[in-house]
């Protein structure tokens, strides 16, 4: 006979003893789930991360294409396509090195002797290589950089620039639209709008 304080069975009793007591075979199923779960979190963030460090472009804005490319980089910039190196006259490498001087001379523009040193020796480059494009829109350039700019100046330099921009003596790398887009802030200067 039951004891009276026995409950008689049930299923919902059934049930909530059966969910109270795991066996040893429950258990390690529930472990195997558990340790699953984890490999599975940890495996995905760190290809989460393995695919940041290999397409960091990608989280800036820049398309999947560019990340792409800068990852395996371009076939037209290999080793079987590249150019051996210009090989300079000594007249132009004299002229580089000399412009190259003059920029490091003028540094960030505030110490106003060191500017004036600077555009002296480009006017000596120009007297030198009058044909020479940079040379005119470099001193133009150094020009805007003093107090009181010399606008008449730096206009016959641009224009002599631009005159000069297309003889095939030098590779000048100023653009006609940089010229103008200066010669514009000089004539402003002028009153000439």
């Amino acid at each position: 006979m039951a004891s009276p304080t026995s409950v008689p069975p049930t299923p919902e009793n059934t049930a909530s003893k059966r969910r109270r007591h795991l066996g040893p075979a429950s258990f390690a199923i529930v472990l195997i789930i558990i340790i699953a779960s984890a490999s599975y979190l940890r495996f995905s963030s760190r290809n989460q991360e393995s695919r940041r460090a290999v397409l960091p472009a990608h989280n800036i804005g820049v398309g999947r294409e560019a990340a792409l490319i800068e990852k395996v980089g371009l076939p037209e910039l290999g080793a079987a396509n590249n150019v051996s190196p210009v090989e300079l006259s000594p007249e132009k490498r004299a002229l580089g090195e000399s412009m190259l001087s003059a920029l490091k001379l003028v540094g960030d523009g505030k110490d106003k002797a060191k500017l004036q040193q600077a555009t002296d020796q480009l006017s000596q480059i120009i007297k030198e290589n009058p044909e020479y494009a940079d040379g005119y829109v470099t001193r133009a350039t150094f020009s805007f950089m003093f107090q009181s700019p010399d606008a008449q100046a730096i206009v016959g330099d641009l224009d002599n620039a631009l005159k000069t921009l297309s003889l095939p003596k030098y590779d000048n790398s100023s653009s006609p639209a940089a010229i103008y887009i200066l010669r514009a802030k000089a004539d402003y200067l002028l009153g000439d709008y």
